[in-house]
């Protein structure tokens, strides 16, 4: 193991071990300190997120805009901490006390057989979400990239798997995506992070082009599986809503390339109208607009 895992590996060991001797009321109290901290010691990042919020709400005051911003990270900071708690053995008890929008939805996307993806963005503790949702009996893949330190890995992949979800590595490509879905399972896809890679596509988001994952709209076409739009957001009483949207209905040209297009835009759609009425929840922090369309040569 690397000397940087090492230490990677002792420093979560330590605050594990002071979370364990808390109440989840204190846990959640110390992320949110962490997080009001965060925003002043983390000035590359505070300013990403600030610039991002800018462009996205023009007309919002600098003092909502450094609000909004700073309950961002206390948001964050919270809901990492709040992941800690899951690695004693998050009581399914707790999943009860959160609140569930839109159910119906989920179910009726189980019932049709042809597979289900849960899009959405990082956005509301998507993590404990998906947790949530596995132990209320809809289990899921969730399509994720592996850390680097193999040891915190295993720790999160025990977490994640505790109410019989599993997950597959975004490296893996989209065999095993297509026989869970084929399978008539779901699949957990978060597709907010600006793509670098070739097969990318744009589509307009907060009024700016942005660098998309294609995945979701080419899963859709293979399959033809139900894609549910899904996010959370925190209430007061240290809970979580979460919310399950009904299915993407975009009606289809039969030209490969614009229904990709369609399909994506109409998820990035989605994911922004949640944004909008919850911005406190997403992450600000990432350079989501970083990639641009290459502008076509002058003579």
């Amino acid at each position: 193991m690397k000397l940087r895992h090492q230490f990677e590996r002792l420093a979560f060991l330590l605050v594990l071990f002071a979370v364990r001797i808390l109440s989840r009321t204190q846990v959640l109290a110390l992320g949110r300190a962490f997080g009001s901290l965060a925003y002043l010691l983390d000035r590359r990042h505070r300013i990403v997120a600030l610039e991002n919020y800018h462009a996205a709400f023009p007309d919002a005051s600098e003092k909502e805009v450094r609000k909004t911003i700073r309950s961002c990270y206390c948001f964050f900071s919270s809901y990492l901490f709040d992941m800690l708690t899951c690695f004693s053995g998050y009581s399914y008890k707790t999943f009860e006390t959160y609140e569930y929008e839109g159910m119906e939805h989920l179910e009726a996307a189980y019932r049709r057989g042809k597979g289900t993806i849960f899009f959405g963005g990082h956005m509301g503790a998507w993590e404990i979400m998906a947790l949530a949702q596995g132990a209320r009996g809809f289990q899921l893949g969730l399509v994720v990239r592996r850390l680097d330190n193999p040891h915190l890995e295993l720790l999160l992949e025990k977490v994640r798997t505790l109410t019989g979800n599993f997950s597959i590595e975004k490296k893996e490509g989209f065999r095993p995506m297509l026989k869970a879905l084929r399978e008539g399972r779901g699949l957990a896809v978060l597709m907010d992070q600006n793509v670098r890679t070739e097969d990318r596509v744009f589509v307009e988001f907060f009024g700016r082009s942005a660098s998309t994952t294609p995945s979701v709209a080419l899963l859709k076409l293979k399959t033809d599986c139900s894609l549910i739009p899904v996010s959370g957001h925190w209430l007061s009483g240290n809970r979580y809503r979460f919310t399950y949207g009904a299915p993407v209905d975009v009606p289809l040209s039969g030209d490969r390339q614009e229904d990709v297009l369609r399909l994506t835009q109409e998820c990035t759609r989605l994911i922004e109208q949640r944004i909008r009425q919850h911005p406190e929840c997403w992450l600000w922090m990432h350079r989501r607009w970083k990639t641009q369309p290459e502008k076509p040569e002058t003579k």
